[in-house]
């Protein structure tokens, strides 16, 4: 029964995994759009008239303009028309595309043309059976974390299925406007996307409609997108373990992850959150607990007694930090500093908020390196310190706690299901790859290091 079981999970993870990687691969269709606010400036600023800057940009390539209540009556001859609304009503046109709304959603309007779904701005709190587009426009982001207008939005088509894109005029210019979507269309156009102004693929996946059966879906797969790391690494790492196959059992870890991760993600295959109208909720305690959880156990299981009960004790009073601390607080005081450095980088700042300038300069090198951008907490640090937490006995625990992150994170890359599932999986395999070789570095840099000190002692 539990063979049947497990098959019949199998089974369904596979059928719902194939199912959606087929649907991403047939979503090619793009939009291209400008703001008729934007090519009225021109027109005053250069002198010309509008139809010729609408003539200009349509032998550019655009598809669409994104137009105002106030102007949806101009001429726009084989253009698709994006309606900006409010609270403004406006006559029905046959070549309106989705609609743009700044504020409430219309029932009525969102039956006839479609909604926007527009990137860090839609909110939708009662998911209702319209037809949705994901937009993407620099007009409302906040933080902007890749200065290049080509390649950030390069990253929403590719990484988060934004399939409608409004380019603004900003301080750059008409000239640069126009190159960047010269360059843009160019970049796509030969990785298989094509311009339509003939409507946009329609996502084929069910969309749920009950908050209720929503909150439940993401509360099973908060709960094991934390058990499972934890169990796949006490499974695993905790036995006694031959330095000569860390390179095997790092393998096994990380690749029993992956397939879990993707067996969780099939919960949540549904197109709300394929679309981004609803999303996997407690990232930020999917990071920290696992982690916690392995530590609680790599503690336990550091202290000796004859008794159960006393290990559990010593454990839940810290009994082994307190007596090892006590001679060294100097090393106390620096593991504190590295676990808040660690703490603050790789799981405060997990999410879109703002970044550093350093951290835009790592992220555009790793794109340009792999294509697709690994996880850093991966190829820096979990996957590095748990491949030497599995070669050196003596950092065996301090290593796996570490190397969880690595873990957490492949599972949280697959929560994001409205990137390709095809992206998420070439990020998790760079990342085991790279994060998998630094890992053997530091383990070869530390052999040669031990074998010089014994040898000047």
């Amino acid at each position: 029964m539990k063979k049947l079981f497990i098959t019949l999970i199998i089974l369904c993870c596979t059928i719902s995994t194939l199912i959606r990687i087929t649907d991403e691969y047939q979503n090619k269709a793009i939009e291209i759009a400008v703001r008729y606010e934007d090519l009225l400036l021109i027109s005053k600023q250069q002198d010309i008239a509008i139809s010729k800057v609408i003539d200009e940009f349509k032998n550019l390539g655009i598809t669409t303009i994104a137009a105002k209540p106030q102007d949806l009556d101009k001429n726009f001859t084989n253009l698709n028309i994006i309606p900006i609304i409010n609270n403004e009503s406006f006559e029905y046109r046959d070549n309106f595309s989705h609609v743009f709304f700044e504020n409430t959603i219309k029932n009525d309007w969102a039956m006839h043309y479609g909604v926007c779904l527009v990137e860090f701005f839609t909110q939708i709190p009662y998911p209702a059976n319209f037809k949705y587009a994901r937009l993407f426009t620099d007009a409302t982001v906040k933080n902007i974390s890749t200065p290049n207008r080509v390649n950030r939005y390069k990253l929403a088509l590719e990484e988060r299925t934004n399939r409608i894109f409004i380019f603004t005029l900003d301080q750059s210019g008409v000239d640069s406007l126009k190159t960047d979507i010269k360059l843009f269309i160019n970049d796509v156009t030969n990785n298989g996307f094509y311009l339509s102004s003939h409507g946009l693929h329609s996502i084929r996946a069910t969309l749920i409609r009950s908050n209720l059966i929503i909150s439940f879906l993401q509360g099973i797969a908060l709960l094991l997108a934390i058990i499972w790391p934890v169990l796949v690494i006490y499974k695993i790492a905790f036995g006694n373990i031959k330095n000569s196959y860390a390179i095997i059992y790092f393998l096994k870890i990380c690749s029993t992850t992956t397939l879990g991760a993707i067996a969780i993600s099939c919960i949540l295959n549904f197109a709300n959150f394929r679309l981004g109208i609803n999303s996997f909720r407690g990232v930020k305690v999917a990071y920290i607990l696992p982690i916690f959880l392995i530590a609680i156990i790599a503690l336990y299981r550091s202290v000796k007694t004859n008794s159960y009960i006393q290990n559990i004790k010593q454990t839940l009073t810290l009994y082994i930090f307190i007596n090892y601390f006590k001679k060294n607080w100097l090393l106390l005081i620096s593991l504190t500093l590295i676990a808040g450095i660690i703490l603050y980088l790789f799981i405060i700042r997990t999410g879109n908020s703002q970044i550093t300038l350093l951290e835009q300069n790592i992220r555009q090198y790793l794109d340009l390196l792999f294509g697709i951008r690994p996880r850093t907490k991966e190829i820096l640090i979990g996957h590095p310190a748990l491949i030497c937490g599995l070669y050196y006995k003596k950092a065996k625990y301090l290593g796996l706690v570490i190397g969880t992150i690595g873990q957490v994170s492949i599972i949280n890359t697959f929560m994001h299901l409205h990137t390709p599932f095809i992206v998420s999986l070439h990020r998790t395999i760079i990342g085991i790859f790279f994060g998998g070789l630094l890992g053997i570095i530091l383990i070869l840099i530390f052999r040669v290091m031990n074998q010089w000190i014994k040898k000047h002692e």
